[in-house]
């Protein structure tokens, strides 16, 4: 809308073969790893993606209304996406939901409540104005979302150093998945079950050090720590695509691995990073109750130096993921904690420090001269 001037939704109509490249099938591939996640984190539960549903001769008000019913007959939870203010369907699901007053959550379980769709309305209508639209333009395109005052509580939005880190990486990696340039399954092929100084670690320890010799209190270098752990979070995607699926997440090195077999060889590029991450989020929640916050948070302020807490964690695992050999399960769950072990160092420099700028769009071209992949 703001690059073609245009501030109605005929844009649809007008512009159908670009709407549909652009928006639609996009969004139809968020919401499909979005529910992916919710369902491996929910595994007996059933988990609706309204987004299947297409009928060809539908008006918007019938989706609505058959929606609405659905949500008034069968759903107890509501999950919404990172991005949901900005859908006026999305604002219409979080009302209901708040009328009917039953509870509504983000991806990762935490509570939807009035402060936080206070605050997502606030950041809406600050993009949309910045784009040069108009209130009355927003007003028209946006619906409120009135909240009976009565239903909800006002506990603050926890985690947000979770949900923010999580959201960088969701970015940069659903924009990688876009350039044909990473091909992330010929590097693995090439790294190889055991290689510990193949070619994954030669990317991954690049930006681990750029980051430290930068510094963490800086944006740069919180940008790079961030393309690290997204860079760590490729690998261990296209590892389970190569080698196997991972073991279950949430239990200690020592204890009997139960393999997941979420692993289908159709899966698509979104769908193996939700897996991913949902993965990650469910290793997080177990290392939570064994190390507080602010246990790793002491260890960051200590550096990234080779004798540091964070360094040292970070080369055991790699060390025995590849001692195992990724082609085994328990070599998988090495490298899982890895991930996970990077992703812990991310979150504990976003609370320190705040979250880096968001992921930057160069093209592949740019990246390729500046020998960044």
């Amino acid at each position: 809308m703001s690059n073609l001037g245009i501030r109605d939704r005929s844009i649809r109509n007008r512009f159908r073969d670009r709407w549909i490249r652009e928006v639609k099938e996009p969004n139809e591939a968020d919401a499909r790893a979005y529910t992916l996640m919710v369902q491996v984190q929910s595994p007996n539960r059933l988990v609706l993606n309204p987004a299947e549903l297409q009928v060809s001769d539908w008006s918007q008000k019938q989706y609505n209304d058959m929606w609405d019913a659905v949500l008034a007959e069968f759903c107890d939870k509501l999950v919404v996406s990172p991005y949901w203010a900005f859908s006026s369907g999305g604002r219409m699901e979080v009302q209901r939901m708040f009328l009917l007053n039953r509870r509504v959550e983000d991806l990762f379980g935490n509570p939807v409540t009035k402060v936080v769709v206070e605050e997502a309305d606030r950041k809406v209508h600050e993009q949309l104005a910045d784009m040069g639209f108009s209130s009355e333009e927003i007003q028209g395109l946006l619906p409120p979302v009135k909240i009976p005052a009565a239903t909800v509580g006002v506990t603050r939005f926890e985690d947000h150093d979770f949900n923010d880190t999580i959201k960088w990486i969701l970015e940069e990696r659903q924009w990688q998945n876009r350039v044909q340039s990473f091909d992330d399954r010929l590097r693995t092929d090439r790294h190889g079950a055991k290689d510990e100084n193949g070619e994954w670690r030669v990317m991954l320890d690049k930006y681990f050090e750029q980051a430290r010799q930068t510094g963490v209190e800086t944006d740069e270098g919180r940008t790079k720590l961030l393309v690290f752990v997204t860079l760590a979070v490729a690998m261990m995607e296209q590892v389970g695509v190569a080698f196997g699926p991972f073991p279950e997440p949430g239990v200690s090195s020592g204890e009997a691995i139960t393999v997941s077999q979420l692993n289908a060889p159709d899966m698509t590029a979104e769908q193996r990073l939700a897996l991913a991450l949902a993965w990650i989020a469910r290793e997080e929640r177990y290392v939570r109750s064994r190390f507080s916050e602010g246990h790793d948070d002491e260890n960051t302020k200590e550096g990234l130096g080779n004798n540091s807490w964070w360094y040292r964690q970070l080369r055991l695992y790699w060390h025995k993921a590849h001692q195992q050999g990724l082609d085994t399960p328990l070599g998988r769950r090495y490298l899982g904690k890895y991930v996970s072990t990077a992703f812990g160092l991310a979150m504990s420099v976003v609370r320190l420090y705040g979250s880096p700028p968001k992921p930057t769009r160069k093209t592949a071209e740019e990246l390729l001269s500046r020998g960044l992949f």
